[in-house]
């Protein structure tokens, strides 16, 4: 069942009210978490933050506003949405012990960014964010949390792994379409799966080595 319109200040409509509020939900656990470790960890800042700007952006031009707006204005969601997966795969990329492992996984992760991005722009649809997260995710930042935590006994792959589990079943929720109220659909639920992830990747990111710049220091974050 969809979620239901509501008209606010008179003329202006804002659709698919609780999908925007959900979205930005996301954006607000994410600006916390940039300015929580944006001195720290700089990689993962900037993931934390175009997570946010993706998510506030996806909520006012994707969903509330979309009617009086071009279908290309989705891009101002799903673009620095992509950006953002690239940077937590550098976080971990990061976190690789041999350099031409680490150099081969880096190039992999660019080369994957600019293909997405620049398919995505000439046909626009959803399918090519989905596909760009779903590689990023499984071949590079699965394979180093699992080695992180079962391997190293790595605090942070702890938190990583949670995140992980808690990001990829927005997955079954879209594809699913749980709903658990009119006003609640699958996207307000995938929605607020995402923030609850994003909160345990920052909480796994103070475990992280900080890093300052793009190379890898040993340094330990955690309070």
């Amino acid at each position: 069942m969809p979620d239901k319109n509501f008209w606010i200040l008179g003329t202006l409509r804002i659709e698919e009210p609780m999908v925007t509020l959900t979205d930005i939900l996301v954006t607000i656990v994410c600006i916390v978490a940039f300015y929580a470790v944006k001195k720290q960890h700089k990689t993962m800042a900037f993931h934390f933050l175009l997570m946010g700007i993706a998510t506030f952006l996806g909520g006012i031009a994707g969903h509330a506003l979309l009617y009086a707006l071009p279908f290309s204005f989705k891009l101002l969601g799903w673009l620095p949405a992509m950006f953002s997966v690239y940077f937590l795969e550098v976080a971990c990329i990061q976190l690789m012990s041999n350099e031409n492992s680490k150099n081969k996984m880096q190039w992999f992760a660019i080369a994957k960014l600019i293909a997405f991005v620049v398919i995505n722009i000439f046909d626009i649809n959803f399918i090519y964010t989905t596909i760009h997260s779903a590689l990023g995710f499984f071949i590079i930042i699965v394979p180093i949390t699992i080695k992180g935590y079962f391997k190293e006994h790595q605090t942070w792959a702890k938190y990583f792994l949670v995140a992980i589990t808690i990001y990829l079943t927005t997955a079954f929720a879209f594809a699913f379409k749980w709903i658990i109220h009119p006003w609640f659909n699958h996207l307000c639920l995938g929605h607020l799966l995402m923030a609850i992830s994003a909160f345990y990747f920052f909480k796994g990111a103070k475990y992280l080595p900080i890093s300052n710049s793009f190379n890898n220091n040993r340094t330990i974050i955690k309070s």
